[in-house]
């Protein structure tokens, strides 16, 4: 008999860890674009829907409802699942949404998540 019996070479330790390594990459990867697609569609909406809160339309002033914007905004945000920070100006209403992705196969080597973050701006223009 060899005293080799039952051991494992140093290049499958190697090849296994790498592959599980790649495979965390990919799939925790893949939930992080995923979920910076989705705040992004999310402070997108939420952001059209207080811009559409314009008023002096028959003055000529294209203006935004401060307050029925953000009421909108958050509004569109609570239907979504999520919460956010809005901001109106003069002809804008800014949205900007956070959430934390946690990593389920890279936690194994010590990375526990990220954030992510969208931040998207709606305009009111003239017609």
């Amino acid at each position: 008999m060899t005293g080799d019996r039952g051991s494992v070479s140093a290049f499958v330790v190697t090849v296994t860890s790498s592959l599980v390594l790649l495979m965390g990459l990919v799939h925790d990867g893949g939930r992080l674009v995923a979920a910076h697609l989705r705040v992004s569609d999310v402070a997108a909406a939420a952001a059209r829907a207080g811009a559409q809160q314009v008023v002096g339309i028959r003055a000529g002033r294209l203006e935004v409802d401060p307050a029925a914007a953000v009421a909108a905004s958050r509004s569109t945000l609570r239907a979504l699942g999520t919460e956010g920070s809005v901001e109106v100006g003069t002809a804008t209403v800014t949205v900007t949404v956070r959430e934390r992705v946690t990593f389920a196969v890279l936690d194994l080597v010590g990375l526990t998540g990220r954030d992510v973050a969208a931040t998207r701006v709606a305009v009111v223009v003239r017609p």
